[in-house]
């Protein structure tokens, strides 16, 4: 009988492949994340629970329901982690126990519709916390829960759907009910509509202007002025309260420079008192000239003693810049010798100086 020459069959190769299966697995478990963590199918991290923060600051999602939205697209039921989910089950029966309350689909749209029928809210940040999980839990969303009670999601919205075309259209009611539209009545009355103004059109002027309105006419008045600036300083004073630049008014210093050009302690020294507090200028001999002619406009002495007894280094910057007091007073168009008899002698440039 002639033998058989063919390859004795692999007997072993089931069990090589088991062997693969089984090293695959491993594999997968140790890459695999944690049962309290969740990975981002975006940038790949891990978390506890994707929140809605981290979709909108890194990830750029920009609609009213961040979380869905990343949900929808990468095809996902819960967005948190196995731990978490756990844990928040085991929260929810265990409030259910203590309450005595057991939640079916049928109960929840029973609850639901009883609230629409007291006129009580649905937006999911005022009902319950019980009541909202519950209708996720057994209807997978908190808007698939009202639907499925016959109540339409949208009519139970805090903020609503809004565009660009429905901002204009609530200042133009606004406007019809004689009500405030400066930007500072409006964001406290209605936050909502300065927000969506903000986003959908970048400005509330620019939100007035595409309703047709004026901003220069829906603006607050002015609290400050030069005279009311004086008029703090001198009762601050009066009182022994102190006037440095961090104890002002935010509106009262941005006024004083956008109507005077000087920064707060220029506007102090300017009305004639000591600024108590460090002053730092980036002087120029442009700007050493200018000062000494205010002093000539305001009548001040000009000799050295006199400008060094004031507040300031303004003489210890015309040496820096001109040499010496006299030739900064030279280069302000005024004669040393009319100044002061010291003017030109008190002060020389320093050795080095540039």
């Amino acid at each position: 009988m002639a033998k058989d020459r063919r390859p004795a069959a692999r007997h072993r190769q089931p069990g090589e492949r088991l062997r693969t299966l089984r090293a695959a697995k491993r594999q997968e478990l140790r890459t695999a994340p944690a049962p309290d963590e969740i990975v981002c199918q975006l940038c790949h991290r891990t978390f506890r629970a994707i929140a809605v923060l981290h979709l909108r600051r890194i990830h750029g999602f920009q609609g009213e329901h961040p979380i869905e939205d990343y949900k929808r697209r990468f095809g996902l039921r819960v967005a948190w982690s196995p731990m978490t989910c756990r844990l928040l089950r085991n929260v929810s029966v265990a409030r259910a126990r203590r309450d005595g309350v057991r939640w079916t689909p049928g109960r929840v749209r029973r609850v639901l519709r009883a609230r629409v029928g007291a006129a009580e809210s649905l937006a999911p940040s005022q009902v319950p916390s019980d009541l909202y999980q519950a209708a996720r839990r057994t209807f997978g969303g908190w808007n698939t829960a009202l639907r499925a009670a016959g109540i339409d999601p949208a009519e139970h919205l805090i903020v609503g759907r809004w565009s660009a075309e429905v901002v204009t259209q609530a200042i133009r009611a606004r406007r019809a009910e004689r009500l405030a539209l400066t930007a500072t009545q409006v964001k406290r009355a209605d936050p909502h509509l300065y927000t969506a103004a903000l986003h959908h059109l970048g400005s509330w002027g620019k939100a007035l202007r595409a309703s047709g309105l004026d901003p220069a006419r829906h603006r607050e008045p002015l609290k400050w002025s030069v005279a009311g600036a004086r008029t703090w300083i001198r009762n601050r004073l009066a009182c022994g309260q102190p006037i440095l630049a961090r104890d002002v008014p935010r509106g009262l210093r941005n006024r004083i420079e956008r109507d005077t050009g000087m920064r707060w302690p220029a506007f102090v020294e300017a009305t004639g008192r000591r600024y108590p507090g460090n002053r730092r200028t980036n002087w120029t001999p442009a700007l050493v000239v200018e000062a000494i002619r205010e002093r000539r406009r305001r009548r001040m002495p000009l000799d050295i003693t006199s400008v060094n007894a004031g507040p300031g280094t303004l003489a210890r910057q015309g040496a820096k810049y001109f040499g010496s007091w006299g030739g900064a007073l030279r280069a302000a168009g005024l004669d040393p010798n009319l100044a002061g008899g010291q003017s030109a002698r008190g002060l020389r440039r320093p050795a080095g100086a540039r």
